[in-house]
């Protein structure tokens, strides 16, 4: 029960985003997300943000909602318990083996911005077995209830065969243990046939991301085969196939911008928007230099540009009716957390090395263990801490962060794992926060 004189003040995690004459409200700790367009409570959410102690002698049905939603919040009440909470029950007690396996760092394209070494190096067939046996003896200890498998490269369909093998291997697993077993893919789509595409799916292989930067014209400029060939008409007549089916999956479009594909991107969201149904969604990113060997030549936006970009295209999807992975990923508790900071997330290299991050392979950091020939793992647990450590609380930016409780400080942590310091633009993710919910409800 509340006292008669109820004394309130903002959750740190509280937004009121002002658009034209009305405000979006939005709990970067639970989620929520709502529009004021009544002038006296426009009035009062005013109020609201220039006051520190608010009193009422009676809550009214718009300050009560305010404060079920968790954007008011009792005076003294301390919402760091609350943020702790949120972490150990989502992140730290997740019993979600996720493994994400580099089948090959072999690859049948030469993008232009990708940093990765392409060697025909693969997984062999006892990795796979391995693997097999982690996951069966991780379900008889019952460590885990649930795995999720991605599979990663260079480019997996180089792998296909071996990846059916698995996945084979796999529906045995769920059906044995009783148990959901669920996996994706990151493929540049090339080699995803329609026989292919039924046969992986009917595997429980739901999942997939593919990079497709705008229409052909600036696709075909990024993303071209070793041979130097064009992918865009290949890559797209295998989506249409997919969108002809009734089968069960959901597909994500990424689209990695520059200038020149940005100014493509409105035609190309329009063709998506009305080619493509609600199991299509669409991923973006800046193009960025990576340490690839043609970051010289590559276009790419600074911090604002990009950002402005980010807002156009947010519009751009909601004009076309496009699901925007981005908007769930930017304002959902948790989801910006990065998988390699997840205890229960391991990558196994494709000769059984144990790493946890995707991205920067080469660091001695990463190699955090080995996947034996009895199918165990063995962990360097020195290694393995300074991936999953919750920096968060040891920093005091981090701490007074309006958006902590969507990524706890761990977007990226190599630079901590390298270097013992966080590289973190608060400021700047604040505002893509900000300009993201904005954009993807802001009425056209």
């Amino acid at each position: 029960m509340l006292p008669n004189v109820v004394k309130l003040k903002k959750s740190k995690y509280a937004f009121f985003i002002p658009v034209e004459e009305y405000y979006i409200i939005y709990s970067s700790l639970n989620g929520f997300i709502g529009i004021c367009k009544d002038i006296e409570k426009v009035e009062e959410i005013k109020r609201i943000i220039n006051t520190e102690i608010l009193e009422y002698r009676k809550l009214d049905d718009f300050i009560q909602l305010l404060f079920d939603k968790g954007i008011l919040i009792e005076k003294d009440y301390m919402e760091d318990a609350l943020v702790n909470y949120l972490y150990e029950s989502q992140i730290s007690q997740d019993k979600t083996l996720q493994l994400m396996l580099f089948v090959t760092l072999d690859c049948n394209f030469r993008c232009v911005y990708c940093a990765q070494k392409h060697e025909k190096k693969v997984m062999d067939i006892n990795i796979y077995d391995r693997i097999i046996d982690f996951i069966k003896t991780s379900l008889e200890n019952k460590v885990y209830n649930e795995v999720k498998i991605s599979f990663f490269g260079g480019e997996p369909l180089l792998e296909y065969k071996n990846i059916v093998y698995f996945l084979e291997k796999l529906n045995q697993i769920s059906k044995e243990y009783h148990i959901n077993i669920v996996s994706s893919m990151t493929t540049n789509g090339y080699l995803l046939s329609p026989e292919r595409f039924e046969k992986l799916v009917s595997l429980k292989c739901n999942g997939y991301q593919i990079t497709i930067d705008g229409t052909a014209e600036t696709h075909d400029k990024t993303r071209v085969l070793v041979n130097g060939l064009p992918t865009w008409k290949t890559i797209m007549g295998n989506l249409e196939y997919a969108n002809s089916t009734d089968l069960d999956f959901a597909i994500t479009i990424r689209t990695n911008y520059n200038s020149d594909v940005l100014s493509d991107l409105k035609s190309f969201y329009q063709f998506i928007g009305e080619k493509f149904d609600k199991r299509f969604s669409v991923y973006y990113e800046t193009i960025k230099k990576q340490g690839g060997e043609n970051d010289d030549q590559l276009d790419v936006l600074d911090d604002i540009s990009g950002i402005l970009g980010g807002v156009k295209i947010e519009r751009m999807l909601k004009q076309n009716c496009i699901k925007s992975s981005n908007s769930l990923n930017r304002t959902i508790p948790t989801q910006m957390i990065c998988y390699a900071t997840k205890p229960n997330f391991f990558s196994i290299y494709y000769d059984g090395t144990i790493k946890k991050c995707s991205h920067y392979l080469s660091i001695p950091e990463n190699n955090v263990g080995f996947l034996n020939e009895k199918g165990e793992m063995e962990i360097d647990k020195k290694k393995h801490a300074l991936w999953i450590s919750n920096y968060s609380t040891q920093s005091k930016t981090c701490r007074d962060c309006k958006i902590l409780p969507l990524c706890f400080g761990k977007r990226c942590v190599a630079t901590m794992v390298q270097y013992g310091k966080m590289n973190c633009f608060s400021a700047v993710e604040t505002i893509k926060v900000e300009n993201t919910i904005e954009s993807s409800i802001k009425e056209q």
